[in-house]
């Protein structure tokens, strides 16, 4: 009993709920295209937004980072600081976002969690110089620049939609009222 309480929590989360047999049936399908651009743009903005906080703050403390502290920083973005995305549930069902709002509940854990991490892993390996090229923009120009231009993991439909995101690329201010424990 004890290795199963473990595994639920490794693999489900301690903040998310436990999905119902309908919420699994409507969780998005990574093999459908259109499913699978709505969630891989999330996944960037998502990741685009953390990669911007952890530069930003880094800079702040460092003026010139060393390639390393870039490289431990990125690295724990990806790892680490995306473990606590989910796929955010609107009215009891699976939306195509990703969010770390503890307050609302999450399907986290298992491809989720892996998903995120991987675009975001792409992101910056295959974008490193446009991350440190663009870092010193607006955090909405950024993620923009990031996700749309750079990437081109999210179309312009994709991009301007709001619920695929807690904070509005078109504005500087976040779109919910959770923006301190963002940053």
């Amino acid at each position: 009993l004890l290795w199963t309480v473990f595994y639920y929590f490794l693999l489900v989360g301690v903040s998310s709920v436990p999905l119902t047999e309908e919420q699994k049936e409507h969780m998005p399908d990574i093999g459908d295209k259109r499913d699978a651009s709505k969630l891989k743009c999330s996944a960037c903005r998502a990741s685009a937004f953390e990669i911007h906080a952890t530069m930003t703050q880094l800079k702040q403390q460092r003026k010139n980072p060393k390639e390393y502290e870039i490289i431990e920083h990125m690295d724990r973005v990806c790892e680490d600081t995306l473990g606590d995305y989910g796929i955010q549930l609107r009215n009891n069902r699976p939306t195509y976002k990703f969010s770390k709002d503890s307050q609302i509940s999450r399907a986290q854990g298992s491809w989720a969690s892996r998903y995120i991490k991987n675009v975001c892993s792409e992101l910056y390996t295959d974008h490193e110089d446009a991350i440190l090229r663009n870092i010193d923009k607006p955090r909405a120009s950024f993620i923009r620049t990031m996700c749309s231009v750079e990437s081109s993991l999210c179309n312009q439909e994709d991009m301007d939609n709001t619920e695929l995101a807690d904070f509005d690329v078109n504005d500087k201010h976040p779109i919910t009222q959770h923006n301190a424990q963002d940053l």
